[in-house]
């Protein structure tokens, strides 16, 4: 092609096409999606289901459609978006369909998993729907052709191509594995990975609980296309991890929980996946009208039932799937668990108050393990915030005994005025600020205007307004002391790096940021 006929074909791309100009373009291309919508229209509604051949030939031939009626800018134009729509809802309930079939046949026949039959149930009663949405989608595309002013062909397919008939059973597993070097290794790094991958969907729980919303509501203020997918990818990968390093090696016949937890990711992304695709439809389609579109235009979906499948089914069950999988991931954690012990300082604001109690528990619960803390002769519950909490009676004993030695060695006055008792108090607390022996949170100091008992020395004064000090929260006295957790090595290590960065606080009790170690403390 020479440049003036390159430049003649860049001047036609723009030249506006009459609807009987593209009309004569389109139909050929239509032929095969109009001829399934037209086998489609003839089942009866109430016993009509969706097969993989049927959604594999729609997907095909919607993808290539869409994509042809986008080049030729029918997203703009009024009488041609009405078609755009509905090969672009046909392709993406045809995908969500296939994927809940896999699910189904999958489900149903892996002994690895502990698949419930409300699970099975469920999956029929969304397959269902999506059959039900399907046929009027396909339906309602057939009509909106003959609005268009083209005529379908008279083209009757077969319905034997489009039925699956599947053996029962499964090929004999006579290939040799590969040899890995530690079954160990491959299995924590998994259960981790898991755990931590668990953590970023927490959100899956919250959307799984809000009743009281509205279905309409829930999108995206608890889920959207947006987090889904990005959660979806991470499954992905995870799973693409084990079949590369994990899937025919001898690791997966040492440890037979790695097989049960793959199989969990699985079903897992094949739900995010569902999800993802009903609430990309919802938020395109459906909660956004475009400006483009006709008026009188009805999206033969209907949103509710749509976002019923999205919550009540995927949501929800790819949340429970979350649960299940963390203890199995527990369960290895503890058949692999390293033994250690490591000893941190007390928190410096406060000891074990509600953040950094909760933070050292957070960190147990993540990796299912047990912990023991150690303060002096007591062992707490390192998994349990108030048994922490606990802990703080015993450090402040010791404290309040620190604050009698502490005063018993400083110059104080035998005697003193009524008028400068206080004043006297006030020095000894700045004197032991001074030598960084304690920590004043409040200025002026809330000094109780007492007079000392008749007879009470002048000492044994002091120590008791600064013991009440204590006591209200307004100082902290400083101590070396230290407390021990033993137990998995993962935990203390974590363990070791929140106490390295101030159990997430500095010494006044004001919030600090934790390292990337522990991002998912922060969720």
């Amino acid at each position: 092609m020479n440049s003036t006929d390159a430049a003649s074909t860049r001047g036609r791309s723009f030249e506006v096409l009459s609807d009987s100009e593209f009309r004569t373009f389109a139909l050929p291309r239509l032929h095969m999606l109009l001829a399934i919508a037209a086998f489609v229209r003839s089942r009866p509604d109430e016993t009509f289901r969706i097969t993989r051949p049927l959604l594999g030939m729609v997907e095909s031939e919607t993808a290539q459609l869409e994509e042809m009626l986008d080049a030729y800018g029918a997203r703009r134009n009024r009488r041609w978006f009405v078609l755009r729509e509905l090969v672009a809802a046909a392709k993406s309930f045809a995908i969500a369909g296939y994927k809940l079939l896999h699910t189904e046949h999958s489900g149903a026949r892996s002994h690895l998993l502990a698949v419930d039959d409300g699970f099975l149930r469920d999956t029929d009663r969304v397959i269902r729907y999506v059959s039900r949405a399907i046929r009027a989608i396909l339906t309602r595309t057939i009509d909106y052709v003959g609005e268009l002013g083209m005529t379908a062909p008279g083209q009757v397919l077969d319905g034997a191509i489009f039925r699956e008939d599947q053996p029962r059973g499964a090929l004999a597993a006579d290939r040799p594995g590969r040899h890995v070097r530690s079954a160990r290794e491959a299995a924590v790094h998994l259960a981790t990975s898991f755990l931590e991958l668990a953590s970023e969907a927490e959100f899956l729980h919250l959307a799984d609980v809000p009743e009281a919303t509205p279905l309409t509501e829930r999108v995206p203020a608890h889920v959207s296309e947006e987090l889904l997918r990005q959660l979806e990818y991470r499954f992905h990968n995870m799973r693409s991890r084990y079949d590369t390093h994990i899937s025919d090696t001898d690791v997966e016949q040492l440890d037979q929980d790695l097989p049960v937890l793959r199989a969990y990711i699985s079903v897992i992304l094949h739900l995010l996946e569902i999800a993802t695709l009903f609430v990309h439809f919802y938020e395109r389609h459906l909660a956004k009208s475009s400006a483009n579109a006709p008026l009188d235009y009805v999206c033969p979906v209907d949103p509710r039932e749509l976002l019923d499948a999205v919550f009540d089914y995927a949501v929800s069950h790819a949340s429970r799937c979350l649960n299940t999988a963390r203890s199995v991931c527990h369960r290895m954690l503890q058949r692999y668990a390293e033994i250690g012990e490591v000893d941190v300082p007390v928190p410096m604001y406060r000891g074990f108050h509600v953040r950094p109690s909760t933070l050292i528990a957070k960190i147990v619960l993540h990796y299912g393990s047990e912990v023991q803390m150690t303060l002096l002769d007591e062992s707490y519950d390192a998994s349990r915030p108030l048994g922490l909490f606990r802990a703080n009676e015993r450090l402040n004993a010791v404290k309040r005994r620190h604050i009698a030695d502490t005063i018993a060695d400083m110059p104080v006055r035998t005697t003193a005025t009524d008028g400068d008792v206080l004043a006297e108090v006030h020095r000894i607390v700045l004197q032991m600020a001074e030598r960084n022996r304690i920590v004043v949170y409040e200025h002026p100091l809330p000094l109780r205007d007492l007079k000392p008992h008749k007879g009470e020395l002048l000492e044994q004064y002091i120590v008791d307004q600064i013991t009440r000090l204590l006591a209200l929260g307004k100082i902290d006295i400083e101590t070396d002391i230290t407390v021990t957790f033993r137990g998995d090595q993962r935990v203390l290590n974590d363990i070791r790096c929140l106490a390295e960065n101030g159990y997430g606080e500095d010494r006044f009790g004001n919030n600090i940021p934790l390292p990337p170690q522990l991002s998912y403390l922060r969720r």
